[in-house]
């Protein structure tokens, strides 16, 4: 059904649609996504990602929880996110390697906001957190998970 998720791993596709609305027939809601990512499923590919926490112990937690998403992003897409916000995850399976996943994750777009993107922020993440798995089969070295989270500020 969320199968064309997947589509978000291209910078254009993204560049194209970045909002999702949401209309329950009571009220629209526009999202802005700001991550997209590979995640596996299954142990023996690696430590697991679980992107569809929804409890956490304080904003901190949270606000990690939050760049940990960012970090794994294949597309740097500039939006801001704090833990403040409200998500919203969506997610489909994708082919790249054993019960892959691909998240997409938006976050409501704020109090007098403008649905707006920033299109030079926007590019592809070089340097992307994937799951072990994706090293394995598709080669390249993992990053440091807290250097890059510690780059984001």
């Amino acid at each position: 059904m969320f199968g064309s998720l997947v589509n978000y791993a291209d910078v254009n596709y993204y560049k194209k649609a970045p909002f999702i609305v949401l209309d329950t027939g009571k009220e629209k809601v526009t999202w802005v996504i700001f991550a997209m990512f590979y995640a596996n499923s299954l142990e023996e590919q690696g430590p697991i990602f679980y992107y569809n926490k929804v409890q956490f112990n304080s904003d901190a937690e949270y606000g990690t929880f939050l760049k940990r998403m960012v970090v794994r992003s294949v597309v740097n897409t500039g939006v801001d996110v704090n833990a403040s916000d409200s998500i919203l995850t969506l997610s489909t399976c994708a082919y790249n390697f054993e019960d892959a996943r691909f998240a997409v994750i938006a976050r409501k777009l704020r109090p007098g906001e403008k649905a707006s993107i920033a299109g030079n922020k926007i590019s592809k993440n070089a340097n992307a957190l994937y799951p072990d798995i994706w090293y394995q089969t598709h080669g390249g070295t993992k990053p440091d998970e807290q250097q890059l989270i510690d780059a984001l500020g």
